[in-house]
């Protein structure tokens, strides 16, 4: 039986960033193993710039085309705006971007802009790469380490090992593995 809140919840119409649960699985951090959350966040912000918006005619009511809702042919970000949205300093942002780059999710690009007569130096693009994304987002893993021992599942929770060289080298070839899953 459907509860009162969970009736007045489902009735909120919920806009935005969609997170799905298998990304915390496979955005890690490369130094400890640990889920990157702000990583999650950050992709989950541009996956959501890159859905398109629908073009509906005003007497109709119907869907008559898609666009995108961005300007340029790439959604133009910056570490400031990143680090303001989410509150923290841009080298955690930057660290953060940098790791979805390492995991293969999405492309940076840094760009000359002109701007009212002024040139730009090292305006940043990002774009997500929508066949690796597809791959974490519909594939479900429980990793397996082949130093035994320090790793596994306890009560339904992955555990990773924490650090040294064993993670690092269990790390490599997890991307290894899913980076030849999204046929880099």
């Amino acid at each position: 039986m459907i509860t009162k809140t969970v009736k007045e919840i489902s009735e909120i119409n919920l806009v935005g960033n969609i997170t799905p649960r298998n990304w915390y699985q496979h955005i890690k951090k490369s130094d400890s193993g640990r889920t990157d959350h702000l990583a999650i966040s950050i992709l989950s912000d541009i996956v959501y710039w890159y859905r398109v918006v629908e073009i509906v005619d005003e007497n109709t009511n119907q869907i008559i085309g898609y666009n995108k809702k961005f300007k340029a042919d790439k959604l133009q970000k910056s570490y400031s705006n990143y680090s303001e949205f989410f509150g923290t300093s841009k080298k955690v942002i930057k660290t953060s971007i940098d790791n979805l780059i390492r995991l293969g999710l999405i492309k940076r690009e840094f760009r000359k802009v002109k701007i009212n007569n002024m040139l730009l130096n090292n305006v940043m693009y990002l774009e997500p790469i929508p066949d690796k994304i597809k791959v974490i987002t519909e594939l479900s893993i429980t990793p397996s380490f082949p130093f035994g021992g320090e790793g596994g599942t306890q009560k339904g929770r992955t555990r990773y090992p924490k650090g040294g060289d064993k993670y690092k080298e269990y790390n490599k070839e997890y991307i290894q593995r899913l980076q030849q899953q999204c046929k880099i």
